[in-house]
């Protein structure tokens, strides 16, 4: 869900900003007070050495969900079978939304406009289209099958549309300045649904990725793709064995689909190697730090210990032995000279 704000010219008395009133002509920022009793929204500006202004939404909350309700849900599917279409033959994105545009009002008649955007591309399933390749062109035709099990599929997530284009408006703050723009903060917001994997013609960049950390390190992960990988995706949604020519395309496009599927499959076979070469070597780290803690363990401490004052004796005699050799040379010369 995302929102947006916009003014009309009529408000634009400084520039491109309401005129509130300035305090020696410097820029002052605005008090603004929302207000959702009564079922509507309406913001109260007050600043500088100007009357406060109310801006009053055009239509209640009640007026809203009534007109969420009597949306086309049919118009919106062909729309995204149209869209679905142009991606499946190499261009555009199968991406549909919804907008909705509350328009706010002052008794000088001034304006603004807070428009809310909500992803429903996640609505629609691929039952719900007939996909039909051209042998000739390889061009792809969608067309939505208008049927009243489809509708009312669609029909069941206004519900859910209406929830979330209320909570924007209801939760929208205004944050207005005299001398900048109008701008509008959502809180809190509503995550885009994650589309479904299914709708996009791209199947080595339509799924998910899951990421498995392999070591202590930040950002040191094997990534694994899932895949999209149904009829549609891999063109074996319509076969086609009617005439010679008909079967010559089915054939390739069946194989095509081995290819893929082959391709997949090796993907996940070489992640499955590293996954098990890491397991292994996490395996022998374990074992190794497991014998070195038995071997500490297990030390006899007394004979390390015998070993030690040997080692000291071995030391201190080396240490007194090469003093008394210093010395030796000394006492010739005494012996000499007396």
């Amino acid at each position: 869900m995302s929102v947006s704000v916009s003014h009309s010219n009529s408000l634009d008395n400084y520039g491109t900003h309401l005129n509130m009133g300035l305090i020696g002509g410097r820029p002052l920022t605005l008090t603004t007070t929302k207000d959702t009793s009564g079922g509507t929204l309406s913001f109260t500006m007050q600043g500088g050495q100007g009357q406060p202004q109310t801006f009053t939404a055009t239509e209640s909350f009640s007026q809203i969900e009534n007109k969420i309700d009597s949306i086309n849900v049919v118009d919106y599917a062909k729309r995204f079978a149209t869209k679905l279409q142009n991606e499946m033959n190499g261009y555009g994105s199968a991406k549909q939304t919804y907008q909705y545009s509350l328009s706010l009002r002052s008794p000088a008649n001034d304006s603004i406009t807070i428009s809310a955007q909500e992803d429903i591309t996640g609505w629609f399933t691929p039952d719900m289209f007939t996909k039909t390749r051209d042998p000739n062109t390889g061009r792809w035709k969608v067309t939505y099958n208008d049927t009243n099990a489809n509708k009312n599929t669609l029909d069941t997530r206004k519900g859910e549309l209406k929830q979330h284009i209320l909570d924007a408006f209801e939760n929208t703050d205004l944050d207005a300045k005299t001398a900048g723009p109008i701008q509008a903060e959502l809180k809190p917001y509503h995550e885009d649904a994650i589309e479904n994997i299914r709708y996009t013609s791209k199947s080595t960049e339509s799924g998910r990725e899951l990421m498995i950390q392999s070591s202590s390190r930040a950002w040191d992960a094997i990534p694994i793709s899932l895949h999209a990988m149904n009829t549609g995706i891999l063109d074996v949604e319509t076969v086609d064995v009617s005439s010679y020519q008909s079967a010559g395309t089915s054939l390739n496009q069946i194989y095509g689909a081995i290819d893929r599927v082959s391709e997949i499959r090796t993907e996940f076979g070489v992640t499955h190697n590293r996954l098990e070469n890491a397991m292994s070597i996490d395996d022998i780290m374990a074992e190794n730090v497991q014998a070195a803690e038995s071997r500490l363990r297990d030390a006899d401490m007394a004979k390390e210990s015998v070993a030690n004052a040997l080692h000291q004796i071995l030391l201190q005699s080396g240490q007194s032995m090469l003093a008394q050799s210093n010395q030796s040379p000394e006492n010739i010369l005494k012996l000499i000279s007396s």
